[in-house]
């Protein structure tokens, strides 16, 4: 532009929109800055028609980076949903309450974004699809109006391996579109039902997004970086191979400026990548693409990633975009592009280009709406489900959200009183109550569902965990009688595990294994059960 950008915003402010028109309208080439600049001013003066056309050309131009992002969930948003114009363009409900988050700004050049904190405003305006970004969690606000809003869900499943039971769950209820983020989980839920299932890299929702992760031309202060996950009372169970690869990076502090940090807050983990040479990945042990390898190639910082990561190798080419290691080849590997930075800097652009033209959210989103459209969506897939089945289901998703009671209340819907499962559930709720008050009419209550139901190995299991958790009154004769039952079989059921809140260690050995149990063998197959009461026994041994 001719004009800098705060004499235009000085103008505005003196609402010389006619001057500005003028002026933008003179230059020989414009830019999409010029173009939002337009539509901004004939917005202001109700000039509807223009102020769209101009931004759909200042979208045409960049669809994701102008000078504010408010391009996106101020003006076009704002024009498409005020009733003044007919746009045509898809209405799209997301589950943000917030118009400048990641994935409605991924939205907004394609289609209209309407958060839910929008909908009573909008007055529940006929969409064609409610999709959410990261997955259809059981806390999710959207279960109170989707019954009402009646159009097709779109959920995008990711961090599979933590989340595994809470996904698949709820989604039988209502999910008429699944998005997974490996090609290898579709095949899951086509077992249980599904016909809409398609796979789309990290499920459409963990791109690269330039403007929470800009790039930043800064002094390069460390020869390289690790952010993430380190060490946990369970390391050796969860963080297998990660271990093994910081372990090596630890042996080569002597040589080289590494740094190895716990994911620091936003503002530290941009700058610390920042001043990397090289930043280097490792997933969980189940390979998946993480959101670090996007973050890295966006802001231009030459990133490593594990070799044996077929994720990765199916959208970056090594030694062209991006460097798969091994902890055999990392040394090597290290020395040799800290000493070639010509090298290192092309292959660092390279991965930059090729994340920013492909792997943002907006390409990711948009691929998703792109599928969702060629299905027919509005003929529901949701599978016809028995009413137990789904008295089940919700309690489950109520127990995840934290509404113990309502979860009860769900469980006692069951009709057959004994349910092995049904019956555990219940108890779990119970601990988790007690857990948050502590009373005493609880804990009898939790003692006689106990010993009224003492063959039942999962009540035992979890009277276990409360006892040495919650009660730090743990009982040798009790684990070594679970352990008994579980190593002769007695079972036939799986059920609710209790997770106390203080032990978030716990937590998450428990759902990685759980969820990897899940997407090896599907849900209650005779082979799963098997794994479920092997993981059990497994964490009978970390009791020790």
């Amino acid at each position: 532009m001719t004009y800098s950008i705060q004499k235009i915003e000085y103008l505005i402010d003196q609402q010389k929109f006619n001057l500005i028109i003028n002026i933008l309208n003179h230059e020989q080439e414009k830019n999409d800055l010029s173009y939002y600049f337009l539509a901004k001013c004939y917005l202001l003066q109700e000039n509807y028609l223009l102020a769209y056309e101009n931004i759909q050309k200042a979208v045409n131009i960049s669809p994701y980076g102008f000078y504010k992002n408010d391009i996106f969930s101020v003006l076009l948003n704002e024009l498409s949903t005020c009733g003044k114009i007919e746009t045509n363009r898809q209405k799209i409900i997301i589950d943000s309450y917030d118009k400048f988050s990641t994935h409605a700004r991924a939205i907004y050049p394609f289609a209209d974004c309407i958060t839910l904190s929008e909908l009573e405003k909008l007055n529940y305006l006929k969409a064609d699809y409610f999709i959410i970004p990261n997955w259809l969690s059981p806390s999710h606000p959207i279960y109170e109006k989707i019954e009402e809003l009646n159009i097709p869900v779109i959920s995008m499943i990711v961090d599979r391996i933590i989340h595994a039971e809470e996904h698949i769950k709820p989604n039988l209820i209502y999910a008429d579109l699944i998005v997974c983020m490996e090609n290898y989980a579709v095949e899951l839920y086509k077992k249980q039902g599904f016909e809409n299932v398609i796979y789309i890299p990290c499920a459409g929702s963990v791109g690269y997004d330039p403007y929470i992760y800009p790039p930043i031309k800064t002094e390069k202060k460390y020869d390289l970086v690790f952010l993430g996950n380190i060490k946990s009372n369970y390391t050796n169970y969860i963080y297998n191979n990660r271990k093994k690869i910081l372990d090596k990076l630890e042996e080569l502090q002597n040589k080289y400026n590494i740094l190895i940090k716990s994911t620091p807050s936003y503002n530290e983990y941009v700058t610390l990548t920042s001043e990397a040479r090289i930043c280097l990945d490792s997933t969980i042990d189940s390979k998946a693409l993480n959101y670090r390898v996007f973050q890295a190639m966006g802001m231009g910082v030459l990133c490593f990633s594990e070799d044996d990561n077929d994720m990765v190798k199916e959208l970056y080419t090594d030694k062209k975009d991006l460097v798969l290691y091994n902890t055999d080849n990392l040394e090597i590997l290290i020395n040799y592009y800290l000493n070639n930075q010509e090298e290192s800097n092309k292959i660092a652009k390279n991965g930059q280009i090729k994340t920013t033209q492909n792997y943002t959210h907006y390409h990711f989103i948009k691929q998703v709406i792109d599928e969702a459209n060629k299905m027919d969506l509005k003929k529901s897939q949701k599978k016809n489900l028995s009413q137990n089945t789904i008295s089940m289901y919700k309690g489950i998703m109520y127990y995840y959200k934290k509404d113990y009671i309502k979860a009860i209340s769900y469980f006692e819907k069951i009709i057959n009183n004994n349910n092995n499962e049904k019956n555990n559930n219940i108890f779990v709720q119970k601990l988790c109550l007690y857990e948050e008050n502590k009373s005493q009419e609880l804990e009898f209550e939790i003692n006689n569902i106990f010993k009224n139901n003492e063959n039942n190995v999962l009540i035992a299991f979890n009277y276990y965990i409360f006892l040495f958790f919650i009660k730090k009154e743990p009982d040798k004769n009790l684990i070594a009688n679970i352990k008994s039952k579980l190593e002769s079989k007695q079972f036939d059921y799986t059920g609710l595990i209790f997770l106390p809140k203080n032990q978030p260690d716990f937590e998450l050995f428990y759902k990685l294994n759980h969820g990897e149990i899940i997407f090896e063998h599907g849900i209650n197959s005779e082979i799963f059960i098997n794994n479920f009461y092997l993981l059990l026994l497994k964490i009978i041994e970390t009791f020790r």
